[in-house]
């Protein structure tokens, strides 16, 4: 997956994704979208900010059997 800029895209709206900052640290958040705006939230409930791009979580393994 590659990395989308939140000036191209926005995530879907309570999504979880990978966020990417300035400062080099890339954190998973939570988006919040508007009409003209989105946010993101991190784990701990604080809202990310500089967030540059973004981009959807890999999808978990499938359990071996």
């Amino acid at each position: 997956m590659s990395w989308i800029s939140v000036e191209d895209k926005y995530p879907d709206c309570y999504h979880r994704v990978l966020c990417h900052r300035p400062d080099k640290h890339t954190v998973i958040g939570r988006a919040i979208v508007g009409t003209n705006f989105c946010h993101f939230k991190g784990e701990d409930g604080f809202q990310l900010l500089e967030v540059t791009h973004w981009q959807p979580l890999p999808e978990p393994p499938k359990e071996l059997k």
